[in-house]
């Protein structure tokens, strides 16, 4: 049971391994198709994902309408729900699009975390 005397390291998939802008991942981001300014969605995304956190949305389409709602709340126009689902579908190609082509470095990255001995632990 060697395994179990190795440190854990345990991180986000994504924003670690993948991160849409820091690796120049094509395609618009959600902001852009949502037409919210980027900081005002870091800000929703900072500050009102509670219940996305506690997992009470069964897909992404409703995790943005959430934030959508909230938006709303703050003097923003309504976002149409088509608008929602197709800000929801390019960000899961963009995520599958890089899970299929990982930058190497990142990769790089997760084989030297292990050749170090920690055991990885992905979310």
């Amino acid at each position: 049971m060697k395994n179990q005397n190795k440190p854990i390291l345990i991180f986000d998939l994504f924003h670690t391994l993948i991160s849409f802008k820091a690796d120049h991942i094509p395609g618009r981001s959600t902001s852009a198709i949502l037409g919210v300014q980027e900081d005002l969605w870091n800000h929703l995304l900072w500050n009102y994902s509670g219940r996305r956190l506690k997992q009470r949305f069964s897909d992404y389409s409703m995790i943005l309408a959430d934030l959508c709602a909230e938006l709303e709340k703050q003097g923003h126009p309504k976002i149409a729900e088509l608008t929602i689902k197709e800000a929801a579908q390019a960000r899961a190609e963009r995520f599958a699009a890089n899970l299929r082509r990982p930058s190497p470095h990142r990769l790089e990255a997760v084989r030297l975390l292990s050749t170090a001995g920690f055991r990885l632990f992905l979310l």
